[in-house]
């Protein structure tokens, strides 16, 4: 036995470890009833008095700010939270030629051209939603409309870019050679 660990020390972590192994148990029960484990089956476990050393003993005050220190259980209340994804997008006409675009570059200018656009309905567009309903769905379409206009615009620059910039080197590296 260490002499730094007076006999109170020891019966303290006798206590502790004792109470410990009687925690895991019902932790062991409540899991196997489908509900969640309790926090205390996570507190670290003690090494024996012998192994211990020089540390300072664990008392009960500071396994009681451990045991409060666990979060609170969740219920099957908290799967009605709205998910964090980004609804889909609408299929637009600037999207497809995005797409498209790296088949034939043409289709970039074509889809940059939507920007300068302006997109109206038809009569008979979305009969069976009212108003404020067709105007929504309108906006996020518009929205989605303009972002794949802006890549298209961006593609198409960078494509031009690309080509100035081949068009110099090779330029360039004839009129070097000779």
């Amino acid at each position: 036995m260490n002499s730094n660990l007076s006999h109170g020390h020891v019966d303290v972590l006798a206590t502790y470890n004792t109470w410990l192994n009687s925690q895991s148990l019902q932790t062991t029960t409540q899991t196997s009833e489908n509900q969640a484990p309790s926090c205390t089956a996570s507190l670290p476990r003690i090494p024996p008095p012998s192994l211990q050393g020089a540390h300072e003993p664990i008392y009960s005050a500071q396994l009681a700010s451990d045991a409060t220190s666990c979060p609170p259980p969740y219920s099957a209340s908290d799967a009605d939270l709205p998910s964090y994804t980004e609804e889909d997008e609408p299929e637009t006409l600037a999207r497809s030629l995005f797409f498209y675009g790296f088949l034939l570059p043409l289709f970039w200018i074509f889809g940059a051209f939507m920007l300068f656009s302006k997109l109206e309905p038809t009569a008979s567009w979305e009969e069976g939603k009212t108003e404020s309903a067709k105007k929504h769905l309108l906006e996020s379409m518009r929205r989605a409309e303009r972002r794949w206009a802006y890549r298209c615009l961006w593609a198409l620059l960078g494509l031009s870019a690309a080509a100035v910039l081949i068009v110099l080197i090779v330029k360039f590296s004839i009129l070097s050679r000779s």
